[in-house]
């Protein structure tokens, strides 16, 4: 994807967008001269982490930050300063660091990686242009994501950045619109992730997605849906126990599984044939993206 970014701010917001779909095991390799943008775009994605950006400095001295955020831990590395010829991911000790998917990773200079065999869940930035100049934005989102269309009943797996395969999907017995309060049929839309894997599902196999969020939290707090206390015990949950709560009034037990596509049956989940949630299943991994249009 192409970008242009006409403003520090737009830089800075862009970090933002990119942050708000992170999760653990992410890596984000930043590629850019100097001024082009890099700390400033990672200042975004740590604010939408809801962590500190005055904390956030470049780590050129230091090579390494650990940034502890509400929830997730997030690693920025610098390599500008790797001693030429030296191993760049030796000196930082980066295999440590990516060791169990646990944290997200934010490399600038990542070019001096060279041939490292990074695995897990890319996304390559590079940003060219310096001074007062816009920058144009590259995008390359490599992690395996997928794309529910509620309105055409499709789910889009895509695998290194490329559809791999379409499948059809039924949904409950409300399709349209966001998904408000516990029984009302609908499918919540936004960005989600997977957070378990059942293989011995009543309905043969099936992902969980991390509904509610904080931010459907939020939502039904400023339409009522839920009181203080019920926003505080859903955060908290989420935040502190790094668990999705399940019975909720704003819903819960939202999965992506097997069962057939005879007609919209669900209570809100999303099913499709046994033979094609096999497929899905085996490609899935906890973490992973799953975006849910309208």
């Amino acid at each position: 994807m192409q970008r242009v970014s006409p403003s520090p701010e737009d830089t800075f917001e862009l970090g933002r967008e990119l942050g708000a779909s992170l999760a653990a095991g992410d890596i984000v390799l930043l590629q850019g001269g100097l001024g082009a943008g890099k700390t400033l775009l990672t200042k975004g994605i740590l604010d939408a982490l809801d962590f500190d950006i005055d904390e956030v400095t470049s780590p050129s001295f230091t090579l390494v930050n650990l940034y502890r955020t509400p929830t997730v831990d997030v690693y920025h590395i610098d390599l500008w300063r790797v001693i030429e010829g030296h191993d760049a991911a030796t000196a930082v000790g980066l295999d440590e660091i990516l060791e169990g998917g646990n944290a997200v990773t934010i490399i600038e200079w990542a070019d001096r990686l060279g041939d490292t065999d990074l695995h897990g869940n890319l996304v390559k930035i590079t940003l060219t242009g310096d001074g007062d100049e816009p920058r144009q934005v590259t995008i390359d989102d490599l992690r395996p994501r997928i794309v529910i269309r509620k309105s055409d009943h499709k789910l889009d797996l895509y695998i290194e950045g490329r559809l791999a395969k379409t499948f059809d999907v039924v949904l409950g017995p409300s399709p349209e619109g966001q998904k408000e309060r516990e029984g009302d049929g609908r499918t919540p839309e936004g960005e989600f992730c997977i957070f378990a894997k059942n293989r011995e599902s009543k309905y043969h196999r099936s992902l969980a997605i991390s509904y509610p969020d904080v931010k459907t939290a939020e939502r039904g707090l400023q339409t009522g849906v839920i009181d203080l206390s019920e926003y505080g015990s859903i955060v908290s949950d989420i935040r502190d126990r790094g668990w999705i709560p399940q019975e909720t009034p704003l819903g819960g037990r939202i999965y992506i599984h097997g069962g057939g596509t005879n007609s919209d049956w669900t209570d809100g989940c999303i099913a499709l044939k046994d033979q094609d949630m096999t497929e899905v299943f085996d490609a899935a991994a906890v973490g992973m993206k799953v975006t849910i249009l309208p």
